[in-house]
C-alpha cells in the first residue's frame, strides 16, 4: 500500500512576532489583514487560517474548508470549527488588554448546529468580548460557512497574565504582510492523492462496523484519512469504546505564541472522542458531535516530541454517547482534558453524511 509522509514532517513555513510586541496595547497588536506587527505563523500555512477583521472587542478569522480536513468517510469532525474559532476568541480579548500583558486559553466550549463539509467552501468565525476583568476575560464566537449558515457557537475563558515592563524596549511598527513564495503550495491547498479519497473507502464506511474500520486504520490496512496526513496524527491503540493516538509536536502546529495552537489540541481531543464512539457503532451507522468542552492546563511545546491523546466512551445510549479525552505531552503531563457528547445515528452511514447537500441543512434533520 502507498505510504504518505505527514506534511508536518516537512520544513516548517511561517514566522513569529518580535517579542517586543508585548510593549504595545492589544489594539495595536491586532493590526489589519494587510498591515500588522504579527506575521503569518506556521498554522496559517498548514491549514490556511487568516485574520480578516479586528476592532475593539471584536475579531474575525477565516479558513478554507480544505479537503485535507476530511476523515476517510469524507466528513469533518465537529472541532474543525475550533481550528477557526480559537484565534478570534483570543483576539477579542487581546484587543482590549494593556501593554505588557498576554492572554492564554483556559477553557473552550463549542456547540454544533450542523456539520461542515468541503462544500462549506470557507469557514468564518466572528468573536466578540463578553467581559474583561483584571485576570480573566470571556468571549463568544460563531462559525459560519461560505453561505452564511451557522455551524457552531463557541464561548471561551482566557487568563490575562501581566509581564514585568522592561525599559528601553522599542516595539515594532506595523508592516505590510508579505507571504514568501514557495516551490509548492501550502499543505492545505495541495491536491488530495486519489488513494485518500477512494470511493471504495466510503463503501467500507457503509458496510463495516466501526471497530473493524478503526482497527484497519490502526494496522494500516486502509489508507490514512486526509486529516491524519495533514497534521501527522497516527493511531496507537484501538479497542471497543477507547482510542489512543499521537502526533509529533512540530513547529507546523505553532501559533504566534510559539506554542501548539489551542484549536489543534481541540481537534485532536474531538478526533479521539469521536473515534471512540465510532468503535461502538454497527455497520451502516455514524455519529455527530453535539458539544465539546475543553480545559487547558498547560501549553503544548513545539519540541518535536509526541503529544498523545486518549478518548473513551463513558456512556453509550441508543441515541446519545458521552465521552472524555485527555491530551498529554511527551512527559505524560496533561495539556487538555475534554468532555463531549455525540448523537448516535444508527442506520445512517458516514457515506450518506459525506454526500449530503449542505444547502439542505443538517442531514441529522432527515428522518427517512
Amino acid at each position: 500500500m502507498e505510504t504518505f509522509a505527514p506534511m508536518t514532517h516537512e520544513p516548517v513555513r511561517g514566522s513569529y512576532p518580535d517579542p517586543a510586541v508585548v510593549a504595545l496595547p492589544g489594539t495595536a497588536r491586532m493590526g489589519t489583514p494587510s498591515k500588522a506587527v504579527i506575521p503569518r505563523p506556521p498554522i496559517h500555512h498548514l491549514f490556511g487560517l487568516v485574520p480578516v477583521d479586528a476592532g475593539p472587542g471584536t475579531s474575525t478569522f477565516e479558513m478554507p474548508a480544505s479537503p485535507w480536513l476530511q476523515t476517510s468517510a469524507g466528513v469533518f469532525f465537529g472541532a474543525t470549527a475550533a481550528l477557526v474559532a480559537d484565534a478570534p476568541l483570543g483576539g477579542a480579548i487581546l484587543s482590549e488588554i494593556q501593554p505588557w500583558h498576554v492572554v492564554t486559553t483556559s477553557e473552550l466550549s463549542l456547540s454544533f448546529l450542523r456539520p461542515a463539509t468541503v462544500a462549506s467552501a470557507k469557514l468564518t468565525s466572528r468573536a466578540s468580548l463578553i467581559g474583561l476583568g483584571r485576570s480573566q476575560g470571556l468571549a463568544e464566537a460563531t462559525v459560519n460557512d461560505a453561505e452564511g449558515r451557522l455551524l457552531a457557537h463557541s464561548t471561551s475563558r482566557y487568563f490575562i497574565l501581566a509581564l514585568p515592563p522592561q525599559e528601553g524596549v522599542v516595539p515594532p511598527e506595523p508592516a505590510p504582510i508579505e507571504d514568501p513564495v514557495f516551490d509548492t503550495p501550502d499543505p492545505w491547498a495541495r491536491p488530495i492523492p486519489p488513494a485518500l479519497v477512494d470511493p471504495d473507502l466510503l463503501e467500507l464506511c457503509r458496510t463495516k462496523p466501526g471497530l473493524e474500520l478503526m482497527t484497519a486504520g490502526l494496522h494500516g490496512t486502509i489508507p490514512p484519512p486526509p486529516f491524519a496526513v495533514l497534521f501527522g496524527i497516527g493511531l496507537t491503540d484501538v479497542r471497543e469504546g477507547t482510542v489512543s493516538a499521537a502526533l509529533r509536536a512540530t513547529e507546523w502546529l505553532a501559533s504566534p505564541a510559539r506554542t501548539v495552537y489551542g484549536g489543534v489540541l481541540a481537534f485532536l481531543a474531538d478526533m479521539a472522542m469521536t473515534s471512540a464512539v465510532t468503535t461502538t457503532l454497527p455497520a451502516a451507522s455514524s455519529c455527530a458531535t453535539l458539544d465539546i468542552t475543553l480545559h487547558f492546563l498547560r501549553p503544548g511545546i513545539c519540541d518535536g516530541r509526541d503529544i498523545t491523546v486518549s478518548g473513551e466512551v463513558v456512556h453509550r445510549g441508543r441515541t446519545l454517547a458521552v465521552t472524555r479525552a485527555q491530551v498529554a505531552n511527551a512527559d505524560g503531563k496533561p495539556l487538555v482534558v475534554a468532555t463531549g457528547s455525540s448523537m448516535v445515528l444508527e442506520g445512517r452511514p458516514w457515506a450518506d453524511v459525506a454526500v449530503a447537500d449542505v444547502a439542505a441543512g443538517d442531514p441529522r434533520d432527515n428522518d427517512e
